[in-house]
């Protein structure tokens, strides 16, 4: 866990200005920075103790640079570039959990028991029972974590890299075939078809045929999918601010109290929802004709005006 806590800002960091130097033709500085991160990979790998199989992977996450910036420089749309982005950086993470698949759950299991008891020495001086419910929640995740533990890091590195290409695009617009911005963060419609296949499965891991291995696929295929949703979501958050041109201080407001209230007020149910329906009302496109609708409005409103003048 602590390790991963690593490699997946490493896949931002590392990854970037590799693939900036290639964009930009310095493919040379682009390889020294893959040379470079290997460097400070070993120093940080001998002075921690870390295998060498474990900060060579680390160091690897700057070699992603590179399929970045090959799939910046296709027509892809930005939900499939993240995407791919997505299944090629969770490649590198899985292979890190799977060498060190024991001491992960050594690490995983001592996370969950530390904060099952800090709920439960906080929930004996406060009646409401939030503590104890937190409690409860841990102590679940904890008895279940290798059914989930693949999905929820994959939604760590599809955010890491949606995250990523919208900041990278910025300098490099000009010279990048990838279309659309974070705003339209938009998953293949074709993967409802894996959610539909996953509801299947889960009903026969529930009523007929349980096995670990389908369990640990339906569950964490579930989380994956899950991250993807509730990112389109939020995406359509940000493209309807930008159609009906928020002003700039309520933009910020908006995003920084769903990124900082977002699970306290609720929303997470809310995002996931408009993300997934969104493969069949296509809300950017509804948002689109209100904000059409509403400027036509508004200039009749102007003209009227104008004319009883």
């Amino acid at each position: 866990m602590a390790l991963l806590g690593l490699v997946i800002p490493a896949m931002a960091l590392f990854s970037a200005p590799v693939a900036l130097y290639w964009i930009l033709g310095a493919r040379r500085r682009s390889l020294g920075l893959v040379l470079l991160a290997f460097a400070i990979a070993l120093l940080v790998g001998l002075a921690l103790g870390l295998p060498p199989a474990m900060w060579l992977m680390v160091a690897m996450a700057a070699l992603l640079g590179i399929p970045m910036a090959i799939v910046m420089q296709q027509r892809l749309h930005f939900g499939m570039a993240t995407l791919v982005l997505a299944l090629v950086g969770s490649a590198w993470a899985f292979s890190i959990m799977l060498l060190e698949w024991q001491a992960s759950q050594e690490t995983a299991d001592i996370f969950f028991s530390a904060r099952v008891a800090q709920m439960e020495e906080a929930a004996q001086s406060n009646v409401e029972g939030m503590e104890r419910n937190a409690a409860e929640m841990f102590r679940w995740l904890s008895e279940h974590w290798d059914y989930l533990v693949f999905g929820v890091v994959f939604g760590m590195v599809y955010t890491a890299m949606a995250l990523t290409l919208a900041i990278l695009r910025i300098p490099v617009l000009s010279r990048v075939r990838m279309r659309g911005s974070l705003k339209d963060c938009r998953p293949p419609e074709h993967l409802v078809v894996l959610v539909i296949v996953l509801a299947l499965l889960w009903m026969v891991d529930q009523w007929w045929w349980h096995t670990v291995p389908l369990r640990m696929v339906v569950w964490n295929g579930a989380m994956a999918l899950m991250f993807v949703y509730l990112f389109n979501g939020f995406s359509i958050l940000l493209y309807a601010l930008h159609i009906f041109a928020a002003p700039p201080i309520v933009y910020a407001m908006i995003v920084v109290t769903v990124l900082l209230l977002g699970s306290t007020l609720g929303l997470h149910p809310v995002f996931l929802g408009f993300g997934f329906f969104d493969t069949w009302f296509n809300f950017r496109k509804r948002f689109r004709i209100l904000a059409h609708l509403q400027r036509m409005q508004k200039r009749d409103n102007n003209n009227n005006s104008s004319n009883e003048e």
